[in-house]
């Protein structure tokens, strides 16, 4: 089974025909602390939440959308197939976007977090000595090339790196499901190596 890293491509030129979405807020605007559940690979456990988008660009929806901090916002029908593929590995809650308090589209929580990062073979930009903010959360910075382990990984469709903040991964199945969802040249997806 191969696993991907998908990107958004904010400086492409089909990029800027497709919205481009915020960071997660409450539906007041207000910035909300279940949002850090979203990049911590946590289930939210008193749904249902409904985050807040805001358009930072218009043009034409997407059915599959990275808003600010990699977190996925779908179209209905593609949440629906993509949590029955994962099952508990994701969590459907709700999403506006804009003024649109519609049903069209749902946050995708990816509820895993998997200690599977191989951080002597990783490429990974280590935090600036002058940063004083949370180094918990991750073993650096940037990660630039992870190399996961095959262990603790197979069986899996869907998970976040844990000790690597927002980073999240998906299955072959998945992948060829998201792009299937998307006009090309909107994402980059990069191929993850696995060590034994």
């Amino acid at each position: 089974m191969k696993y991907f890293r998908i990107f958004d491509r904010v400086d492409g030129k089909a990029r800027d025909r497709y919205w481009m979405l915020s960071d997660p807020t409450s539906s007041q605007g207000e910035p909300w602390e279940p949002f850090l559940h979203l990049v911590a690979g946590e289930k939210i456990q008193v749904p249902p939440y409904e985050f807040a988008y805001k358009l930072l660009s218009d043009g034409s929806p997407l059915r599959f959308n990275l808003s600010g901090l990699y977190i996925p916002v779908v179209d209905v029908s593609l949440a629906d197939r993509m949590c029955d593929y994962c099952g508990d590995e994701l969590q459907i809650l709700g999403a506006r976007i804009g003024s649109d308090l519609s049903d069209k589209y749902r946050t995708l929580n990816i509820a895993s977090r998997v200690d599977c990062l191989n951080a002597a073979k990783s490429d990974y930009i280590p935090w600036p000595d002058d940063y004083s903010g949370d180094r918990s959360r991750a073993v650096g910075w940037i990660l630039k090339r992870p190399v996961l382990k095959r262990g603790a990984i197979e069986g899996r469709h869907a998970f976040r790196i844990a000790h690597w903040g927002n980073d999240w991964v998906v299955d072959e199945t998945l992948i060829t499901e998201i792009a299937s969802a998307v006009p090309k040249g909107i994402y980059r997806v990069d191929e993850v190596e696995i060590s034994d």
